[in-house]
This record gives C-alpha cells, sequence and structure tokens, in this order.
C-alpha cells in the first residue's frame, strides 16, 4: 500500500468520524472542504509523499488601491514566525488571498493527519482575522483620504508637488 493509499484511507476514517462523508481524495489526489462557512480549505497529495495545504482566507477585491495590502502580505511572507512555514499567494482574477503550505509525511496515520488539518484551520483562522483586520483599516484609511481631500490636494501629493518646485 502506498502512502497516498493510506493518505486517502485516514482522509475517509476521519471524514467518517466527523460525519463528512465527502472528505476524500477524487481522482486527481485533492480534496475540498469548507470549514463553517468560514474558510475553504484544499488539501493535495503529491507525489513527492508531501501533502498541500491551501486555504481562501480573504480577498482584495473591496479595496480600491490594494498596494498596502500587498505590502503587509509580502512582508509577513518572509516572517517564519508569523507564516510558521507556509506563505501567501495571490488570484490574480478574483484577488483572492490564499495561505498555502506543504507538510512533508514520513509516516502516514490517522491521528497525524487529524493533527495537521486541525492545526492548519486553526492556523488558518488566526492569519484570517489578522489579514481582515488589516484590510479593513486599509479600506478605512483610503476612505479617509478620499473624503479628506475632497477640494484639496492630496497631502502626499502636495508636499511631492512642493518638493520638485524647489
Amino acid at each position: 500500500m502506498t502512502k497516498q493509499d493510506k493518505f486517502r484511507d485516514c482522509l475517509k476514517e476521519i471524514g467518517r468520524c466527523l460525519s463528512l462523508p465527502h472528505l476524500k481524495l477524487d481522482v486527481s489526489g485533492e480534496c475540498k472542504l469548507n470549514y463553517n462557512n468560514e474558510l475553504d480549505i484544499q488539501l493535495i497529495w503529491n507525489r513527492a509523499n508531501s501533502l498541500q495545504l491551501h486555504s481562501r482566507i480573504g480577498s482584495t477585491s473591496s479595496i480600491d488601491d490594494p498596494s498596502s495590502a500587498y505590502e503587509l502580505l509580502f512582508s509577513m511572507n518572509h516572517s517564519d514566525t508569523e507564516m510558521s512555514g507556509g506563505y501567501f499567494s495571490l488570484d490574480k482574477n478574483d484577488r483572492s488571498i490564499s495561505y498555502n503550505t506543504v507538510i512533508p509525511l514520513i509516516e502516514v496515520d490517522k491521528n497525524l493527519i487529524m493533527n495537521i488539518l486541525t492545526n492548519f484551520i486553526h492556523f488558518s483562522l488566526n492569519l484570517q482575522a489578522k489579514i481582515r483586520s488589516e484590510l479593513s483599516t486599509t479600506q478605512s484609511q483610503q476612505t479617509d483620504r478620499g473624503s479628506s481631500s475632497r477640494g484639496s490636494l492630496n497631502p502626499d501629493l502636495a508636499r511631492l508637488l512642493s518638493a520638485r518646485r524647489v
């Protein structure tokens, strides 16, 4: 029995224990699930005997200028303590933010897979809360800048223009 077969069996068993019969790998080695209507998760078994985990944790689609959000994501990507070995990615079509990680599996058993999945969900939810907080702050700042600058130059732009005159 291959590790992928063992993983497939473990996932089915976890699905039975949690009353989630759809928790199983499809023919391409992927499994998608939704946690409490809060988090979309994708598990992918790859040929290198490792498990790829992806969770959709937010979106920049409601932000007019997402550059500050991108800056936050890039800076967090470089912080191993904040990211626990994972990384963010962005979908260019819908501007969704995903948290991704790859876990090499030397052994495969139900308890290990359950722990990996549980930890990934909790970590993703914490990142989701942080990103939502940061994105709402970014959106508020953009809204404030837009309303306060009506009828006058943006203060940053005014400083830049006055500096060029010198």
